[in-house]
């Protein structure tokens, strides 16, 4: 199968985590031969790279982490010039708040940080690529990025290889992910926190991307009023045209919504 190598995501003891992407947009973490993590030491995939790969998907693997594959043999095909452009063509990724990943499915613990449980529901899949509808900036200590989530800041912690960006602009791309499943020691559950081990800052067709970007957040924001009941259906196409263009004011808005309620 032909992969190209998304993500190295650090973990203890100097062990990389490796997370690729096939060409009919599966998601993968390529682990080694006898299932483990790579020495960093050892690793030969870097983030860009196209490999031909054999594997094996192992037996009881553990939702959420169904990417798992062992590889059993590997050869470097070449590199790719455009990562985030290549996701961008070809996997569908989250738009919007960080209340849309995952199925809408993450927790927030009093510091901001994101995780999945048990309790509150298991998505089916532990990475997935996201475009914020704000800008990420990095804490001072470099460890985690700020997102905002109304009026409040969530934080998402950066265990990327390469060096962090100090600021991730809106309509950027990102990679999340599920870490393994952990009982912190001031909880009673197993969890799965949310990280972000890459982000691919737009280089290519900007206009293109800003349109599609543009679009998804207007069909976002059009969903949830319906949803809430805020506005009638006959409304959406009208109201997600004016969003796209930038043409609806905050008068407007008042008067559709007193108009449905």
């Amino acid at each position: 199968m032909k992969i190209l190598v998304v993500a190295r995501t650090r973990m203890k003891d100097s062990r990389r985590c490796i997370g690729a992407i096939s060409e009919n947009g599966k998601s993968l973490r390529l682990l080694s031969e006898e299932g483990t993590p790579h020495c960093e030491a050892k690793c030969p995939y870097r983030v860009g790279e196209w490999w031909d790969i054999e594997f094996t998907v192992p037996a009881g693997v553990e939702v959420p982490h169904k990417e798992d594959v062992w590889v059993t043999n590997k050869t470097l095909l070449g590199m790719c010039s455009d990562v985030g452009g290549y996701v961008r063509d070809n996997i569908e990724p989250w738009v919007g708040s960080i209340s849309k990943l995952f199925d809408g499915l993450l927790q927030f613990t009093s510091h901001g940080s994101a995780y999945i449980c048990e309790r509150c529901g298991v998505p089916p899949q532990s990475t997935g690529f996201w475009i914020p509808d704000e800008s990420l900036r990095l804490d001072s200590q470099g460890e985690y990025y700020l997102c905002p989530d109304g009026q409040i800041f969530r934080r998402i912690k950066y265990v990327g290889d390469a060096t962090p960006e100090k600021a991730i602009p809106v309509g950027s791309l990102v990679r999340v992910s599920l870490a393994r499943w952990w009982s912190p020691p001031d909880a009673a559950e197993s969890r799965c926190y949310l990280q972000l081990s890459g982000s691919y800052l737009a280089s290519r067709d900007r206009a293109a991307d800003a349109h599609r970007i543009a679009e998804r957040l207007a069909r976002n924001a059009v969903e949830d009023l319906v949803r809430y009941d805020l506005i009638d259906k006959k409304y959406c196409s009208e109201l997600q045209q004016k969003l796209m263009a930038g043409t609806i004011g905050v008068p407007e808005w008042d008067d559709i919504l007193k108009s449905d309620t």
